[in-house]
């Protein structure tokens, strides 16, 4: 990139279709995750994005996701819609710089090189996060899922706020401190699915425990009562009072007594 050039990643990328290659993964879709073409190009986005900032470039264009992201952290992310979401930066040095990625089968790394023009420059980015916000709960019906249990299709995730600055420092000292955005996170929605004939349960309501009914229990399991039994219920085989067991205590173990008497020959063996 030449001095005065802006980058921006929607035009370097292209589309995001099967004609050029990319596969349906994880895409954000108002509040939940879907799956569609060009899934996780945002996590290079992001990479690029975090690299022009440690470059101390000047940002044009930036957008934060609907959602939090789990790559990297909230504030750094940059989010790219073809044609309407972009990441846009540009080259505020007076010399050329280059962009140079790699990637292994689980990272990605850019790294933007350039001449250095000030010694012992640093940059720092810090993020301050507000409003913390709990997620919906939403229900879904599936015939799929079996009668009185339910499945969560999406854990959910709180929502939040953050106000990120760049940073930069000269031989250790504070030289500027700049407000680069505000990123606003939506709850990620927690989505269950359950059985339309489950439409009306309450699950929170804890189940009934199960008290054993003596009147009518089998010993097969069945005859289970709705409610526990009185103690004084009587028993239909003998028509006595049901009195529960009740362990008799061990008996204290043995200990033999100490042998204090004395041998009948005793005294004949004391001197005269």
């Amino acid at each position: 990139m030449m001095p005065g050039e802006e980058f921006s990643f929607d035009e370097l990328v292209g589309p995001r279709t099967a004609a050029y290659g990319f596969q349906p993964a994880n895409i954000f879709v108002g509040n939940r995750v879907e799956v569609g073409f060009g899934g996780g190009i945002c996590q290079p986005s992001s990479t690029v994005y975090v690299a022009a900032l440690y470059a101390d470039l000047k940002i044009t264009e930036r957008h934060n996701h609907s959602l939090p992201v789990g790559y990297v952290r909230g504030g750094l992310d940059a989010t790219i819609v073809r044609g309407v979401l972009d990441l846009r930066f540009v080259n505020n040095t007076d010399y050329p710089i280059r962009i140079v990625s790699t990637s292994t089968n689980n990272s990605i790394t850019v790294q933007i090189l350039g001449t250095q023009t000030v010694e012992n420059k640093s940059v720092r980015l810090h993020n301050v996060t507000t409003g913390s916000r709990a997620p919906r709960v939403v229900t879904e019906f599936s015939a799929d899922i079996p009668a009185g249990t339910r499945q969560v299709s999406q854990r959910g995730q709180n929502g939040f706020t953050v106000r990120s600055y760049r940073i930069v420092t000269v031989d250790g000292v504070e030289v500027r401190n700049e407000f680069l955005h505000t990123s606003v996170y939506q709850p990620m929605d927690r989505i269950y699915e359950v059985n339309p004939a489950d439409a009306n349960r309450d699950w929170d309501a804890q189940p009934p425990s199960p008290y054993y009914n003596y009147t009518n229990y089998t010993g097969t399991g069945d005859g289970l009562p709705q409610q526990p039994e009185p103690d004084n219920q009587y028993n239909t085989n003998g028509g006595t009072p049901y009195v529960p067991y009740v362990p008799t205590p061990p008996e204290p173990p043995y200990i033999p007594a100490p042998d204090v008497s004395v041998p009948p020959d005793w005294f004949s063996e004391l001197p005269n």
